[in-house]
């Protein structure tokens, strides 16, 4: 869970100061309000995160990655956005304009769905990677040894010091 919470954070953090700094480049403003606002993003992603793979953990406890769908995913991203804009608008029901309530409402399962959709792109391309690079290995080339290669080994596994 926390992982996942860092995984939002970490990138949306990204792609708020990288927007945050070109806005400020074309029309002013100073860069200590981008990372104010990356700052705040980055802290409501990492609650987004974590609500997000709970979520994820209770709805689909049982099924592989590779066979949930991006759509999905981005549902269950928007589901902990709603949920997170609903817990928060508890204080703000006497503070917030409808507009600034309807801004924070799409600010946030928008987060959701879109950074469930791109840790669910990131994690396929990492496992395609990692395929990938075991497969241009040759046998006992991982460094791990089967059980049958280890029984078949002339040195005793207690007395291997490679």
């Amino acid at each position: 869970m926390i992982g996942t919470g860092l995984t939002f954070a970490v990138g949306v953090g990204g792609v708020a100061t990288i927007l945050g700094t070109i806005a400020t480049l074309i029309g002013g403003g100073s860069f200590l309000e981008v990372f104010r606002i990356a700052g705040r993003l980055s802290v409501a992603a990492f609650l987004l995160g974590i609500g997000f793979s709970a979520i994820l953990a209770i709805t689909s406890r049982s099924r592989r990655l590779i066979n949930l769908s991006i759509p999905r995913f981005a549902s269950l991203g928007a589901g902990a956005g709603l949920i997170y804009f609903a817990l928060i608008s508890i204080n703000g029901v006497g503070k917030w304009s409808l507009r600034t309530a309807i801004v924070n409402f799409v600010l946030l399962t928008g987060l959701g769905a879109g950074s469930a959709a791109a840790t669910l792109l990131l994690a396929r391309r990492g496992r395609k990677e990692l395929e990938s690079e075991r497969s241009s290995l040759g046998p006992g080339d991982s460094g791990f040894e089967t059980r049958a290669s280890a029984e078949t080994s002339s040195v005793s596994p207690l007395n291997d010091r490679r």
